[in-house]
């Protein structure tokens, strides 16, 4: 689980998320064994977090997100 704050996010603005593959970034030798949750959200740069590459559940009871504006 994953909690972000952004205080001083406009209240019109939701941040967004994806998941991106360790091949996609530039930053570390691209290991297939992980993957990596970027969030996004104006005016704050974008963060990422590098989690193992497993198959996720995206099923409505598993996968939750919440905005609380």
């Amino acid at each position: 689980m994953f909690e972000v704050e952004y205080p001083q996010i406009d209240p019109s603005i939701k941040p967004e998320h994806r998941f991106m593959s360790a091949y996609e970034q530039k930053i570390e030798v691209p290991d297939k064994n992980f993957r990596f949750l970027l969030i996004a959200g104006e005016p704050y740069v974008t963060i990422a977090f590098k989690i193992p590459a497993l198959e996720l559940d995206m099923s409505e009871d598993k996968f939750v997100e919440s905005w609380d504006a």
